[in-house]
């Protein structure tokens, strides 16, 4: 047979069954509770419970009050007795009068703590990390109830488990003062919350971009706990000092955050995250924030004002020209609203505005826009076609110097603020210079590129091969040689500056009027340097205009030719003293107008020395005897005079008488002393 029980502290359920039946018989041997078997005053300890007060009689209970009738349900044993209450003593069997005990619970003072001196009630928060024990627990309090007495830290009010190890966060723990000597009370229990401080990782963006110069005062993190006080930053996860506010941050570097918690009115210090894995890890990127560079635009009216029908903005428009980070952040200045005023008021000038672009990470640039609006953009009619002889350009040309050349084929209506396709400029100055620079170049010139305004011109150019010639040096020319031509030949003239070419004359023509113009200028002025124009031919009809340059010098002045004739007896004296004879030439030394720089010829001493021969021997034929003297300058250009001296025999004619002194003259080199 199966026993079931009936699920109250397991009773058998026969045995309860038995019980029942037993209780409805009389009783025999059952006594009440007495007033002189009972003690009207008891005395207990703390924590003592209702099942511990002293009754006579069987099958007693503690009851709330003597009212048999009404409260007929018994103090549960268990509960804990109250200083000052009466309690009353009843049987659970018999109708007993109940017996009232008035009970006295004594207990020693709770004991005092050090952090909150006088409360029985309060709250710790160490920092988690400090691994708080009951131990530490029972060292912040104060044993003072006697010598036999210490501290003991239990896990609830009233029962006997004593805390042990680590206390558990949110948990209360209550600590009193306890005796080891039978017979001394315990004191009343301390409650203390236990709420641990925790610092944990505090929240932090992994990645976080700054500007240029940005320092660790800029790293943002945040603090999860409702009383953390601040945010520190160290180099590493496991370093021991803080970096300073003022450290500039290292791109691509990273930086480690903790929390520090601190509840105000804790007695206990200020938590911080522990170090290692758990402070936050920061990549800093640093961006070298530029906004572009300036922008000076042009924009056809037209298109601007089909933008604007279409829906774009203003503001739009200016955008369109830069480039702006996402999230970031623009202003202008002048604003936008004030330059479509302007714009309302007159359409065609230049609106200027500048932007400041700020970034999410706070960098900050500025770049101006320049916007001119036109109406339309002319770059003039092509030109084509266009011949060139290689001889009238320079051996070498640089880009600037190959644009100005087409430029100078720009129709005059053409706007100049257009621009010629660089790449094909390259290569015509490459080409042009790496080669014999004959060919056709072509470039096409362009204003207001990219807009709907744009236009633009094609220039071509052919380089022919010039004439084949090269000027050669040319003496200067005598104006003695020249008179003769200018008068009477032309063509001799054009002979003149034909000597510039040398051997190697090209095909052409003096200009029409040059030769006339050279000779109307020397009829003019006889000493000058003189220019004609000659226009070179070539067979690819190629025509080129060289100017050819002669000068003109003056002729140096010997004197004028100079005669005189004598008779042998005039001569007489010759034959006394040869070297007085030069004083026969007195006259010709003295024509003051010859230029002084000339040679004789024959020597003057020779010359004198034949006239004193031929008078010591005269003969019967006159005899002439002729001095020259010559004067050549730097350019080959020479003048001559002559002094003839005809000595005749006999003496018919015996002249006049004259004079002459010549005394101490020295003659160098054939040559009178000027």
């Amino acid at each position: 047979m199966q026993n079931f029980t009936f699920g109250r502290k397991g009773t058998n359920w026969f045995l309860f069954a038995f019980l029942l039946l037993i209780g409805t018989l009389p009783s025999f041997g059952q006594e009440c509770p007495t007033e002189g078997g009972t003690t009207s005053e008891q005395t207990f300890c703390y924590l003592q419970t209702v099942n511990e007060i002293q009754s006579d009689g069987t099958d007693t209970a503690i009851f709330e009050t003597a009212d048999t009738d009404n409260d007929t349900q018994p103090i549960d044993s268990d509960e804990l007795l109250t200083n000052g209450t009466t309690y009353y003593v009843g049987s659970t069997t018999e109708d007993c009068d109940r017996v009232a005990v008035a009970v006295e619970v004594n207990s020693v003072d709770t004991p005092d703590n050090t952090l909150f001196p006088g409360q029985n009630s309060f709250t710790l928060s160490p920092c988690e990390s400090s691994a708080f024990t009951a131990d530490d627990l029972e060292e912040l309090f104060t044993a003072d109830a006697g010598a036999n007495y210490s501290i003991e830290a239990y896990t609830s009010e009233f029962g006997n488990q004593t805390a042990e190890g680590e206390l558990v966060p949110g948990e209360s723990y209550f600590v009193g003062q306890v005796s080891t000597e039978e017979g001394e009370c315990p004191s009343t229990r301390a409650a203390v919350g236990y709420d641990p401080t925790q610092a944990p990782t505090p929240i932090a963006e992994p990645t976080q971009i700054f500007c240029e110069g940005a320092t660790v005062a800029d790293l943002v993190a945040e603090g999860t706990e409702e009383n953390t006080q601040a945010i520190r930053w160290y180099r590493s996860a496991t370093s021991n000092s803080p970096l300073a506010d003022d450290v500039e941050l290292i791109n691509g570097e990273d930086y480690f955050a903790s929390q520090v918690v601190n509840d105000r009115n804790s007695p206990f210090p200020p938590c911080e995250t522990d170090a290692g894995e758990d402070r936050a890890e920061v990549v800093v990127t640093l961006e070298d924030f530029d906004a572009g560079a300036d922008v000076s635009e042009p924009l056809c009216q037209s298109e601007l004002q089909a933008r604007l029908d279409s829906g774009e903005t203003p503001t739009e428009v200016f955008l369109s020209y830069i480039t702006v980070p996402v999230n970031s952040e623009v202003s202008f200045d002048p604003s936008i609203s004030s330059i479509a005023s302007r714009y309302n008021n007159n359409p065609f000038q230049t609106f200027t505005t500048n932007a400041t672009i700020t970034t999410e990470a706070g960098c900050e640039d500025d770049v101006q826009i320049a916007l001119e609006v036109v109406e339309e953009f002319e770059a003039g009619d092509d030109n084509l076609g266009n011949t060139l002889c290689r001889s009238a350009l320079d051996a070498t040309l640089t880009e600037t110097e190959i644009e100005n050349f087409f430029r100078n084929l720009l129709s005059d209506d053409a706007d100049q603020n257009g621009t010629f396709d660089t790449q094909s400029i390259t290569e015509i100055t490459t080409q042009f210079n790496n080669g014999d620079g004959i060919g056709t170049f072509s470039t096409t010139y362009t204003v207001g590129e990219g807009t709907s305004c744009e236009d633009s011109a094609n220039l071509e150019v052919t380089i022919l091969e010039g004439a084949d010639f090269e000027l050669v040096p040319v003496v200067d020319l005598c104006n003695d040689d020249i008179p003769a031509l200018v008068n009477e030949i032309p063509e001799d003239v054009e002979a003149l500056f034909l000597e510039n070419f040398g051997e190697n004359i090209p095909e052409g023509e003096f200009e029409e009027g040059t030769i006339q113009t050279v000779i109307d200028q020397y009829n003019q002025n006889n000493i000058d340097t003189f220019t004609a124009t000659y226009i070179a031919e070539t067979e690819n009809g190629c025509s080129e205009s060289i100017e050819l340059n002669r000068t003109v010098i003056s002729t140096p002045n010997a004197g004028t030719d100079f005669e005189e004739t004598i008779c042998v007896s005039e001569a007489q004296n010759l034959l006394e003293n040869p070297a007085a004879a030069i004083a026969i030439f007195e006259d010709f030394i003295e024509n003051d107008d010859r230029d002084q720089t000339g040679d004789f010829s024959p020597n003057p001493l020779i010359l004198a020395q034949q006239i004193s021969d031929f008078v010591e021997n005269p003969g019967n034929e006159p005899q002439d005897f002729v001095l020259t003297y010559t004067v050549t300058n730097d350019s080959d250009c020479e003048d001559e005079a002559t002094f003839t001296l005809t000595i005749t025999p006999g003496n018919n004619n015996a002249g006049e008488d004259k004079t002459a002194e010549i005394c101490n003259i020295e003659i160098e080199n054939g040559r009178f002393p000027s």
